[in-house]
């Protein structure tokens, strides 16, 4: 009993944690997406522009964001 006590506490805490960093993250990633959207409406820049740099930087921050989650759990997210 003791053993399963111990298991879950660790993965537990890090379960926990890969969910807060994947929720804060894609909550922050929807902020600076948003942003940035505005800014480049704001400078006049071409729409088709604003939706694709939007659309890469959302990409990239996701991807960032998961990476991190993953990190967290324990899966090995560096090449080899």
């Amino acid at each position: 009993m003791e053993q399963v006590t111990t298991w879950a506490l660790t993965y537990g805490l890090n379960l926990l944690g890969a969910r807060v960093i994947l929720a804060g993250g894609l909550w922050l990633t929807r902020i600076l997406t948003g942003l940035t959207r505005r800014l480049l409406e704001r400078r006049s820049v071409d729409p088709t522009l604003v939706t694709f740099g939007s659309k890469m930087l959302h990409a990239a921050l996701v991807t960032f964001v998961v990476i991190a989650a993953l990190g967290q759990l324990g899966v090995q997210t560096t090449s080899l």
